[in-house]
C-alpha cells in the first residue's frame, strides 16, 4: 500500500488509521488531527508533498509500535495497523490544516 491509499483511506475513516511501518505506527492528516488536538499527544510532526496525491501536502506522525497500548488502548487491530473511530468536525479539521500546510506551489 502505498502513502497515497493510505492518505485516502485515513480521509474516508472517521477516525484513526495507524499503519505499521517497520517498528512505527504512522498516520496521516486527520489522523495527525485526531492524535494531536482531540487526544492531545504531543508528536512530531512532518509535512510532505506527494506527486503522487496531486502534489497536496500530506501530514504525517507515528510512534513505536510497543507503545500503542499506553497510547491508544481501545485501539483495534488489523493486518495492516490500527484503527480507533473518532468523531470530530471536518471543518475544525480542514482550518487545522490549511494553518499547518499554507499553499505552496506545485512542484515541476
Amino acid at each position: 500500500m502505498n502513502i497515497n491509499d493510505k492518505v485516502l483511506l485515513q480521509q474516508e475513516f472517521k477516525g484513526i488509521l495507524l499503519f505499521k511501518e517497520g517498528m512505527f505506527f504512522r498516520t496521516y492528516n486527520q489522523g495527525v488531527y485526531i492524535l494531536t488536538e482531540h487526544l492531545g499527544h504531543n508528536l512530531q510532526t512532518h509535512i510532505k508533498q506527494i506527486k503522487k496525491y496531486h502534489n497536496k501536502q500530506v501530514i504525517i506522525c507515528g510512534f513505536p509500535v510497543n507503545t500503542i497500548n499506553e497510547r491508544l488502548p481501545n485501539a483495534k487491530l488489523f493486518d495492516f495497523g490500527v484503527k480507533l473511530a473518532f468523531n470530530y468536525s471536518i471543518d475544525e479539521y480542514s482550518h487545522w490544516y490549511e494553518r499547518r500546510c499554507p499553499e505552496k506551489s506545485e512542484a515541476r
